[in-house]
């Protein structure tokens, strides 16, 4: 059983609050009913009361629009964000509560407490929800009568409106944590006499309208008469054994629920052996359970909670992110250490710029006993093979290509084509994308590979593949017969020293070779490209424990919602609460891993 125990703790950090304490726009706009003050809807404070007055047939309906938080994902592309209303009389009043992202309506959260699609909320209390499947820049919170014509039942009350992203922990926190109760406001003194008295101050959250804090109070609007109390199977006011007795007597009697309705407790028009299980768990349950709610709410729970709490092994990337800055701009010779999902390509205005004959104009070798004589490009092979290069009519689109023909076969595993390399090195400038296409005509299938090297300890350039940065190498394997087309963006090392020289080969890779083999390659051209490298995410977008939990909280002066552990639902595991000064602390324990410790304190 779960009860108060902390699994992984998860953070529901009020993005409105955040805006609002900054001085930014959070409210964008409401309509319908009248709210006493929307301003004071945000803030974290369900103890106040903001009435959306009864319409009676006038004005059958509110809502407001705010500010959306960031388009933060989960893993199955979720919108990690959640909704919060508490403190509010949805089942009394018998207000529907809607949501709607950019003005769509009927916007559902996945996962919902006390929230019931086109009706009222089953519930007074609260309503909370998380994971939508859809994103906007605004949020709308509706509030519509069930009877659209006569308007609200009642005075609709709410306390608070909150809206944010929430953080889950990587993991539950070390073992020696320690979760407290405490009762601060009771003063304790001793009087002349001796006597000792108690000065209770404030032991509990105060009340959100007229139920405890976190409380769920149901509405039965079809009760059943006033004279008969479920249960009461005698009718002398009271639930308990007496009660059973005469039940079991009535199943006997084969007495029927219209005659005997005090005995339909589980409400489906028969009396049997249901209805018995039903009374005897009620007894057990200290009274009536439908009814266990009238109880006082001044009897809801005391003391004010805290959690001290530890974690162990933390990575660097879910501690910090990847970029704690509102730009994305990514320093291309930092990227060590960085993931592979942390940077992409975006166009800009840089101009394009080609560097290279795409049709390889006097770019021939010539091959004379052994000797060879290039302007650029040179032969590349291993094992000494016999080669010949041609100038050959199959071309791309009219203009002179480049041929290379393998003489005789080679049994084992080897590469051969195309090199730049010593008086014909790349000259690259540091810090820019280039892009290197070409077709090629194999009269095989075999793999090809492209390789760019700096020379002398030069920083080697990396390939975007994938949607990411890799390798300074790709590989390819056209088809058979037929012009491949071949293309690639690259980026120079933002360290690479000045004058830097670079060699490129285009060659068969490590394959079995037979004679006759052959490549053409036609309409090679390198080009500066119009791309940039950003960061994926920025301070407010990446989903880390600094960026969105301590970040949006202000060091931890702001209120949040915390859930001590995030797979359990149930009311008492939610709370309003704020960090400790001063008890966040990183630790770095090894490399890229953390060590952090925190205090948390339940607020009113």
């Amino acid at each position: 059983m779960a009860y108060q125990n902390i699994g992984t703790p998860r953070f529901f950090v009020d993005h409105l609050l955040w805006l609002k304490t900054l001085g930014l726009e959070y409210y964008t706009g409401g309509g319908g009913g009248i709210i006493s003050s929307e301003s004071a809807l945000i803030g974290l404070n369900p103890s106040q009361s903001n009435i959306v007055d009864y319409a009676g047939g006038g004005i059958p309906y509110a809502f407001v629009d705010y500010v959306a938080a960031p388009p933060i994902m989960t893993s199955d592309n979720k919108w990690k964000s959640y909704i919060a209303i508490l403190g509010h009389s949805s089942a009394s009043a018998q207000a529907k509560i809607t949501f709607a992202l950019d003005s769509a309506p009927n916007q559902y959260p996945d996962y919902r407490i006390n929230f019931s699609p086109d009706t009222f909320s089953p519930y007074n209390g609260f309503t909370l929800g998380y994971n939508f499947d859809n994103t906007g820049s605004t949020i709308g919170f509706g509030f519509d009568p069930s009877n659209e014509t006569d308007g609200y039942l009642t005075d609709f009350n709410i306390g608070c409106i909150s809206h944010g992203n929430y953080y889950d922990m990587t993991n539950a926190p070390n073992l020696s944590l320690t979760m407290s109760r405490e009762y601060g406001g009771i003063k304790e003194f001793t009087t002349h006499n001796g006597s000792s008295m108690s000065n209770l101050m404030q032991d509990k959250p105060p009340k959100w309208g007229n139920l405890g804090a976190w409380e769920l109070l149901k509405i039965d609007i079809e009760e059943p008469e006033p004279d008969i109390l479920l249960g009461d199977i005698n009718a002398d006011g009271g639930i308990n054994v007496l009660d059973v007795v005469a039940l079991v007597n009535i199943i006997l009697s084969e007495g029927s629920a219209e005659d005997f309705p005090a005995g339909d407790l589980t409400g489906d028009e028969l009396i049997n052996i249901l209805d018995i299980i039903a009374l005897i768990n009620i007894i057990l349950s200290g009274g009536r359970e439908d009814h266990l709610e009238v109880a006082p709410q001044s009897l809801s729970r005391s003391s004010r909670r805290s959690w001290d709490l530890k974690f162990s092994y933390i990575d660097d990337s879910d501690l910090f992110g990847s970029n704690q800055m509102l730009s994305q701009h990514f320093d291309i010779s930092s990227s060590a250490g960085y993931g592979l999902d942390d940077s992409y390509l975006e166009e800009s205005q840089i101009p394009v710029e080609t560097l290279t004959n795409g049709d390889f104009e006097g770019d021939f070798i010539e091959v004379q006993s052994g000797d060879f004589v290039a302007e650029d490009w040179w032969y590349e092979g291993f094992y000494t093979r016999q080669v010949f290069t041609e100038e050959t009519s199959n071309v791309y689109s009219g203009s002179k290509a480049q041929k290379i023909v393998q003489t005789y076969g080679y049994s084992g595993s080897g590469s051969w084509g195309l090199e730049r390399h010593s008086d014909h090195y790349l000259a690259l400038d540091a810090g820019v994308i280039y892009n290197i296409s070409f077709k090629v005509y194999r009269n095989i299938t075999k793999e090809m590979r492209v390789r760019i090297r700096g020379i002398d300890g030069v920083p080697h350039p990396e390939f975007w593949e994938d949607g990411e940065w890799g390798d300074s190498e790709c590989r390819f394997t056209p088809t058979q017969d037929e012009w491949y087309s071949f293309e690639i963006p690259f980026r120079v090392m933002e360290d690479t020293p000045i004058n830097s020289e670079f060699s490129l080969t285009i060659h068969q890779y490590n394959s079995i070779t037979d004679v006759g083999d052959s490549m053409i390659l036609d309409k090679f051209e390198l080009t500066t490209t119009n791309m940039t490298t950003l960061f994926k995410e920025n301070l407010l977008t990446n989903d880390n424990f600094f960026s969105q939990v301590w970040h949006k909280t202000l060091g931890g002066t702001l209120p949040f919602i915390f859930q001590p552990d995030n797979s359990n639902n149930n009311p008492d595991q939610f709370a309003i609460a704020k960090f400790d000064p001063n008890s966040l602390k990183a630790t770095q324990s090894a490399h890229n891993v953390y060590d952090i410790s925190l205090k948390i304190e339940e607020v009113w």
